[in-house]
């Protein structure tokens, strides 16, 4: 069982199959799947199937929060350290919220919080995050967490088509003084 993470706005916890409908909202969302590897929902099955497929990732340890706002216990995004490399204390992140969320903070907030538990609990030595270029908003959010530009990999990812530059940002341990 994953902890609950709090911030002033935000409970980052565990995803439950209740949470169906939070993430319906922003899987069948062409503008919030734009930028992400995977497709824009197009039946409510497709997003059951990515639902079960969230929650059989916990059976092997997948560490995978729902972002809910506490203003409304409303499930409005998914944050997650997406690949984990236990043994080299590093691990890449990443994070989707619904479009009327959008513009509020939420995803640096999740973010920071996201930083502070994996380099105080999980004692990791570097964060990154890695996102296509053309995502100005990843960009944004990334810099206002206090990660660094690392460089672009010149169509680094093949998806939905085409070819994209992607840009790397990192923190370390060091950066923050742990």
């Amino acid at each position: 069982m994953l902890p609950t993470l709090e911030t002033p706005r935000l409970r980052l916890r565990q995803v439950t199959a209740a949470d169906f409908k939070g993430i319906q909202q922003f899987a069948t969302d062409d503008d919030v799947t734009t930028f992400l590897v995977w497709d824009t929902h197009q039946s409510l099955n497709e997003t059951e199937a990515f639902l079960n497929e969230l929650l059989k990732k916990y059976e092997h340890g997948s560490l995978i929060w729902g972002i809910m706002v506490k203003e409304n216990d409303r499930l409005v995004g998914i944050i997650e350290f997406s690949e984990y490399r236990r043994d080299e204390k590093i691990a890449e992140m990443s994070c989707v919220i619904a479009k009327s969320y959008w513009k509020n903070d939420y995803a640096s907030e999740a973010t920071q919080a996201l930083i502070r538990y994996g380099f105080s609990e999980l004692k990791l030595e570097r964060i990154q995050a890695s996102y296509f270029s053309e995502n100005i908003s990843s960009e944004r959010v990334l810099q206002k967490a206090g990660l660094f530009y690392e460089g672009t990999q010149r169509r680094g990812k093949f998806v939905k088509g085409r070819y994209h530059d992607v840009k790397l940002y990192a923190i370390l341990r060091s950066d923050l003084g742990y």
